[in-house]
């Protein structure tokens, strides 16, 4: 019998080495990690958000990301575990008044088991940090919630830390479209909108390494990861948008069967190929090796 033995960790910074540089909440997209799915295509329905507000709307498409990330490693390459990670989600206007008032939360689902563990998030324009998910299964909508009152990490939001601003051809310029919900009306300004935050990663750290999943824990830069996005008006709960979802708030169906999980990336932006390709790169390489001895 011929065993198939994948170094995931050396190959994987083989495929994908990624670089870091100091995140900016304001800069151009093209500084960031565009977190999609398996299915390209794949981004946010237009106009699924269950309480009405253009502002709590996702929206993306196969060439408009609707999440991105970025990674700055602290100019330490032997730390794996210092830093700053940041996040961004296009919304789909800024309702009148103007400021964000919507939750923005960036889920995380460490140990690909299917539940969400923690969350990032920035709540409306005042705080950002990592949060707890509830006491609830957290896999499924309906039964993930967050801890917003036991924050592992908060701070207060800054212009260095935080953004809230229109898109625009300076911070995406290979975007072809500024309104991709076509909304118009109701005194809301229907440009969409990026929301950009970031903290620092050891909190990050701290908060997985003590969580004890599925005995993580050494969790660093380069452990993989996948995300669900989401929108709310209250703290504790996903109410209103789901990145990728359509509707599907109150659905018990669970966050694998409705594909709202992205596709497998580490902290510092390495996109992780899928089972399938590992086995066909480790075959490859077999193939390769036992043609060469001949």
């Amino acid at each position: 019998m011929i065993r198939f033995l994948i170094p995931l960790n050396g190959m994987l910074a083989a495929i994908s080495p990624q670089a870091s540089a100091a995140i900016s909440v304001t800069s151009s997209t093209a500084n960031w990690t565009v977190i999609n799915y398996a299915d390209p295509n794949q981004a946010d329905p237009s106009k699924d958000q269950q309480t009405g507000s253009e502002e709590g709307d996702i929206v993306g498409n196969a060439t408009h990301g609707s999440l991105y990330t970025a990674f700055d490693n602290g100019g330490t390459p032997g730390n794996l575990t210092d830093g700053e990670i940041g996040f961004r989600v296009r919304l789909a206007g800024d309702a009148n008044p103007g400021g964000l008032k919507t939750v923005i939360w960036v889920g995380i689902d460490v140990n690909s088991d299917g539940k969400v563990d923690l969350f990032a998030g920035a709540l409306e324009d005042s705080r950002i940090g990592y949060y707890p998910a509830g006491n609830s299964a957290n896999t499924s909508p309906n039964t993930t919630s967050i801890n917003s009152s036991a924050p592992y990490h908060q701070v207060v939001s800054s212009a260095t830390n935080f953004n809230f601003s229109a898109v625009t051809a300076a911070n995406d310029s290979t975007a072809t479209n500024f309104n991709l919900d076509q909304g118009t009306g109701g005194g809301a300004d229907h440009n969409d909108q990026f929301v950009s935050f970031k903290l620092a990663f050891a909190p990050l750290v701290a908060a997985v390494n003590g969580m004890n999943l599925l005995g993580l824990n050494n969790f660093n830069e380069n452990t993989p990861l996948r995300f669900i996005a989401a929108t709310s008006n209250n703290a504790n709960v996903l109410n209103m948008d789901l990145n990728g979802v359509n509707g599907g708030t109150k659905s018990n169906t669970s966050w694998i069967d409705l594909n709202g999980f992205t596709k497998t990336f580490t902290s510092n932006g390495t996109a992780i190929p899928e089972p399938s390709s590992l086995v066909l790169i480790s075959v490859a390489g077999l193939l390769l090796g036992i043609r060469r001895r001949n």
